[in-house]
């Protein structure tokens, strides 16, 4: 069992090197070419089902929720298949197939695998910690990016303004400001709640990057990601755990630095980020409104998986020629393909998921701090992922994508295990009514 914990360590640490048709890689040429976090994967697989079949996993009934999940990618495989979106050869073959996997066949399974495998807290502390460490290399990255130490900056892609986008702000191996902020957000979080965890000996080093991951994510530049972390952080300061002081201290930091006006992108009184490059709010919203007409040509069983481009243009009503620049909204770009059917699905998975992690965390009381602090991670993680899908394309975020959902996938596996020893009263002062 220690094992496959390793091995979804090990292919969660991967995955921000081979985000998206430009990524990097791991910097050693010969191994760029092989998808090793893919290889990670069929090992978990592998592993998994050996350990059921040896009787180390014993697998929980099938829910009703996974079942929507097959459903779901049923219906988006058969849509794409139909729709003809996978002759798309723009960045090589499979472009939508492995769209279609970012956001279903993978998440699904980590959360299949994470929910039958029993809750131990050593092995969830590990999973923890690779995010710990994943932070500090994101953290430390990000600031060198920001004031050009190109020597400490690893891979070299990185700082190649050829490659990938958003070159100049903070953007890491993912080399893409918005999928970084994201990520460092998850990496943040697990500092907190570490932090609660690590002896006194420890929580130096921990406080310093909760502070540094909070100036990463601002070098990011960006403002989806900003909202992200302003709710995630917001989720942990109005439940009532040990993480909450960490919160309160950072958020007044914040504050003040806001007040005061320390930094020129992020001020009260001055002009802030928000105010800026107006011209891709506008782009949204005339992007938006052309999502919209696409919605009502097929709003059954839209417009196929993978054909919201091609649609673009045919629906396009700018006052002046716009280029295409990508789906900006993962929930309305999922209308417009799959339709109220498809995106019901998906749709009904989170919805689901929320309540269950919510409803849980109420649940738990004191005596299980730790499983408590997790599931409010869960949640702060999942408003976050519904957040920012609402300002970015979300089919491209493997990462993400598989972070919620392991995190949904233990609070199934906590919730199994405590779900005869939980009093059936809710606690009042979980959350503020």
């Amino acid at each position: 069992m220690k094992l496959l914990n390793r091995f979804i360590c090990i292919w969660l640490a991967l995955q921000p090197f081979f985000w998206g048709p430009s990524s990097p890689g791991i910097g050693i040429h010969f191994l760029n070419q092989i998808r090793l976090d893919r290889i990670f994967f069929v090992g978990i697989i592998l592993l998994f089902t050996f350990n059921v079949i040896r009787r180390k996993i014993v697998l929980a009934p099938v829910s009703k929720i996974e079942i929507v999940m097959i459903l779901f990618f049923v219906f988006a495989y058969a849509s794409m298949v139909l729709g003809g979106a996978n002759a798309d050869l723009e960045y090589g073959k499979n472009k939508w197939l492995n769209a279609l996997m970012n956001i279903s066949l993978y998440p699904f399974a980590i959360y299949f695998i994470q929910k039958n495998i029993p809750f131990k807290k050593e092995d969830f502390t590990f999973i923890l910690y690779t995010f710990c460490l994943l932070g500090c290399y994101l953290s430390l990255t990000a600031c060198f990016e920001h004031f050009g130490l190109e020597r400490f900056v690893w891979p070299d892609a990185i700082m190649d303004p050829s490659q990938g986008t958003h070159f100049g702000r903070a953007r890491g191996p993912f080399l893409d400001a918005v999928a970084m902020g994201r990520i460092l957000t998850v990496c943040f979080l697990c500092f907190v709640m570490m932090s609660t965890e690590v002896p006194r000996s420890l929580k130096t080093f921990f406080f310093f990057f909760i502070f540094i991951a909070t100036v990463a994510v601002y070098y990011t530049e960006t403002r989806g990601p900003w909202i992200g972390f302003g709710l995630a952080l917001i989720t942990i300061l109005i439940a009532k755990t040990k993480m909450r002081r960490y919160a309160m201290t950072l958020a007044a930091v914040i504050a003040v630095i806001a007040v005061f006006g320390v930094t020129k992108k992020f001020s009260l009184f001055e002009g802030t980020l928000f105010s800026q490059r107006q011209n891709t709010v506008v782009e949204r919203e005339i992007s938006y409104s052309t999502t919209y007409k696409i919605f009502l040509s097929k709003p059954v069983v839209g417009i196929g998986f993978g054909k919201f481009k091609d649609a673009w243009f045919k629906y396009f009503s700018g006052y002046t020629p716009m280029d295409f620049d990508g789906s900006h909204n993962t929930w309305l770009t999922m209308l417009c393909e799959l339709g109220l059917i498809g995106s019901l699905f998906y749709f009904s998975i989170i919805f689901v998921m929320l309540r269950k992690t919510y409803s849980l965390f109420r649940r738990l009381d004191e005596t299980s701090s730790f499983e408590r602090n997790v599931v409010l991670l869960s949640l702060a993680i999942a408003v976050m992922y519904v957040v920012t899908g609402t300002f970015s394309d979300l089919r491209w975020s493997l990462l993400q994508n598989n972070v919620t959902f392991l995190f949904w996938g233990t609070v199934e596996a906590i919730k199994a295990q405590t779900n005869g020893n939980i009093e059936a009263a809710i606690p009042s002062n979980a959350f503020p009514s």
